[in-house]
């Protein structure tokens, strides 16, 4: 354990703010604010923070205060033409447990170290009261100021208000009413009849919808096994993500065939893959009690597949689409075990436990994703490089799930501080 890793960043102690007028006449104390950020890479998880403050004498006052690991500033009274010194110590699991390693020193006026502490310490002074006033005459000028933009959007508001009872409302009563569902989409030459289908059987279903096996009728009277997805809710999801495959025209991305959006509920036929998705069908391929005769893969079986894989998704980058959610359950095998991406969105209907909602947003892939994305929320190319890394570890492993042993929140944690290994 390097303990500087515990050192926390970007310590600001921001300009006072006077109680009030009487206490700038009689030079009594003032509200800080001192804030820091997280250590970029901590021996851990952070537990929480020990703040030490106090003036800068044998005699001076102290001030001791421990907050959470989600608090990263607090607010304090200080006198003015004051020297205090101030010292923020990161407790993480290393230093509760004194894992920290040899013993090092490191000079300089912001750091101070002994056996069982590294932190970090700044001895700074308080301003008197004449910069208050200047902070006084700012808080007027942003007051004035607001109050401005208060007016102004009161007068905007009124006005969208006024604009649509007199013009969109009337021209909302004089229209027909769209079907929410659909309005996203315009049948086009992709457009195909509800009885060019026949349904066969059911190879997959999630709470939203079904997966058909069938056979589609050509124009030239022949016949072509395929895909039937059905979307029983939120059927513009399904539109959506059609129209995305209409622009793919790669042997390794999954092609689609046709749409049926004029019946209820909603289809999309496209290309069928008779080994189903790469996630079971890898599971399959393990040798276990259950089925004691399965064959494992050959590892040139799992360097075709993975090839098959970079070809597709290399065609997506070129043609500037990120994925943002390349993984084997994402990935169909064909009955001659070539590989294809496909499920452009809706396999975390199936596989709902590879899916984790966190603070409130939408369900994430966060076994897959790449640290910028999870600090971020930022996906490309990039990103969709590191699913792929993944996505190799799942055809070595034969679909074993990432960071066995971790629970979500863990997970989060250990690829954001810079862990890589699965």
């Amino acid at each position: 354990m390097v303990a500087s890793r515990d050192i926390v960043n970007d310590v600001k102690v921001i300009v006072p703010i006077e109680d009030s007028d009487s206490a700038k006449a009689n030079m009594k104390s003032f509200h800080y604010q001192i804030s820091w950020s997280e250590p970029s890479t901590p021996n851990g998880l952070v537990y929480f923070y020990m703040i030490h403050i106090g003036q800068n004498t044998s005699n001076g006052a102290k001030e001791e205060r421990c907050v959470g690991n989600d608090v990263l500033s607090i607010n304090v009274t200080l006198l003015p033409r004051a020297a205090y010194r101030l010292r923020i110590i990161t407790y993480t699991i290393a230093r509760l447990n004194n894992e920290y390693g040899d013993r090092e020193q490191i000079n300089g006026d912001r750091l101070s170290f002994n056996s069982t502490n590294l932190f970090f310490e700044l001895v700074f002074t308080t301003n008197d009261s004449s910069s208050s006033e200047i902070v006084r005459q700012n808080r007027l000028l942003t007051s004035i100021v607001i109050t401005g933009l208060t007016i102004l959007l009161f007068l905007f508001i009124i006005g969208s208000i006024l604009y649509y009872y007199k013009y969109v409302r009337g021209d909302i009563k004089a229209s027909i009413s769209k079907n929410p569902n659909y309005e996203l989409y315009t049948p086009d030459r992709w457009e195909i009849d509800k009885d060019s289908v026949t349904l066969e059987r059911l190879i997959g279903q999630g709470h939203f919808g079904q997966v058909y096996q069938g056979v589609l009728k050509l124009p030239d009277g022949t016949f072509k096994p395929c895909a039937i997805k059905v979307r029983t809710t939120h059927p513009t999801d399904l539109m959506q993500e059609a129209s995305i495959m209409k622009q793919f025209r790669c042997y390794h991305v999954i092609q689609l065939y046709g749409i049926c959006s004029r019946i209820r509920p909603p289809f999309v036929v496209m290309e069928l893959m008779g080994n189903g998705d790469l996630k079971n069908y890898l599971y399959r391929h393990r040798q276990n009690e259950i089925n004691p005769k399965s064959s494992t893969l050959t590892e040139s079986a799992m360097i075709q597949l993975a090839l098959d894989v970079a070809d597709g998704m290399d065609y997506l980058s070129d043609h500037k689409f990120v994925h943002r959610d390349l993984a084997a359950r994402n990935c169909l095998v064909n009955v001659n075990k070539t590989c294809k991406v496909g499920d452009f969105g809706l396999t975390r209907d199936i596989y709902e436990t590879d899916y984790y909602r966190r603070g409130g947003r939408s369900f994430l892939p966060i076994r897959w994703m790449a640290p910028e994305s999870l600090r971020d929320g930022r996906f490309d190319t990039l990103s969709d490089v590191w699913s792929f890394g993944v996505l190799l570890w799942e055809i070595a492993t034969l679909a074993e799930q990432p960071y066995q042993g971790y629970g979500n929140e863990e997970v989060v944690h250990y690829v954001r501080y810079g862990n890589i290994t699965l």
